[in-house]
């Protein structure tokens, strides 16, 4: 395997791990009608930054994040300032009625 291809694979699991620490925190949320669609959660994104330094200082994400602040970068990544509070395809699906 090449060492881009490796490193886009090692990038897609650190986006993956950030999200589901955003979700198990409820920092994120997945609508309920479109799986693949997230949301802002009813927390702030400190809940998620703080599971993922305490994951990292436990020793369980060391073998691909080199640092906390990797992992909270990439968890600030995954939660931008522009996610939606609503699913905008149950928003657009409703907006036709």
């Amino acid at each position: 395997m090449s060492d881009s291809k490796r490193k886009l694979e090692d990038e897609e699991r650190k986006r993956t791990i950030a999200i589901d620490i955003a979700l198990e925190t409820e920092v994120l949320e997945r609508c309920e009608y479109h799986e693949d669609c997230l949301i802002k959660g009813r927390q702030d994104i400190e809940a998620a930054c703080k599971l993922g330094e305490a994951r990292f200082n436990a020793g369980k994400l060391e073998d691909l994040f080199e640092s906390k602040e990797d992992v909270t970068d990439t968890i600030k990544k995954v939660v931008s300032e522009d996610m939606p509070l609503e699913c905008p395809r149950c928003a657009n699906w409703l907006d036709k009625d």
